[in-house]
């Protein structure tokens, strides 16, 4: 081989060795226009989950947007799976639909096995299957109603009143007690049933009783359910307690 053909060889080679590196797209920038900063941040880990390590999405709170960035691949493939993360972004930035009206109903019920205790109301059909179950477990001879309490309820929600209705002393006088109704943190589950309400806390306050009386629990309630909780005593010479028969409507 002489001199002039080694030199075109490389020539040839020349453009090969020096092609400059391809570089990575450009960042997106998605700005969110239909969700809040929360949601937003829920939905860009989804994103990323669902992409793996094809791309970096990051979410920025104050500006509600999210910066889709290239990661491990160059070129067109790049530039393909960003475009796909920008896709994810747009479908569920959504407008979520309305939380449902959450509207509580209280049935205060009365237990006693007197019947020289005030009658107080006729058990309401609404919880008439209720009651029924509290005679079958309870020993109780008489049953009324003595308030009922519609509430519809935000987070940390509460109600009070006052009823007639406590024995006070041995001369059997009644005497007026106050109670509380309080809804913590109120939310629906997933199920779009179950209303989960923590804590719920039902409070009595008797007149010259040293301390207040009541029940504090965290509960999960269904549309439709009757839940008992009780039992709370109201008198301090006999056996007259009170339940509380809670249940919820969502609109």
């Amino acid at each position: 081989m002489n001199k002039c053909t080694v030199i075109l060889l490389l020539a040839g080679l020349a453009p090969a060795q020096t092609k400059p590196p391809e570089h990575p797209p450009e960042p997106i920038i998605y700005e969110f226009k239909n969700v809040n900063a929360d949601r937003a941040a829920e939905i860009v880990n989804f994103v990323q989950q669902v992409l793996g390590p094809r791309v970096l999405v990051q979410v920025n709170g104050p500006f509600k947007a999210a910066i889709i960035h290239p990661q491990g691949l160059l070129g067109p493939e790049s530039a393909v799976a960003m475009v796909k993360a920008e896709e994810l972004l747009k479908r569920y930035d959504v407008t979520p639909p309305p939380e449902p009206r959450i509207d509580f109903v209280a049935y205060l019920v009365r237990a006693s096995d007197h019947q020289d205790i005030t009658p107080g109301q006729p058990i309401p059909p609404a919880i008439e299957d209720a009651v029924a179950e509290m005679r079958r477990t309870f020993a109780y001879t008489h049953y009324s109603l003595l308030d009922t309490v519609s509430t519809e309820v935000h987070h940390h929600t509460e109600v009070e009143n006052m009823v007639t209705g406590a024995k006070a002393g041995p001369a059997g006088n009644l005497a007026p007690f106050f109670y509380q109704i309080a809804y913590g943190d109120t939310t629906l589950s997933a199920d779009g049933k179950t209303v989960l309400v923590n804590p719920f806390k039902f409070s009595l306050r008797i007149p010259d009783w040293p301390d207040h009386t009541g029940i504090t629990t965290d509960l999960a309630i269904r549309e439709g359910q009757k839940l008992v909780l009780g039992r709370v005593r109201t008198s301090i010479i006999d056996s007259t307690d009170i339940f509380l028969v809670l249940t919820v409507k969502l609109h």
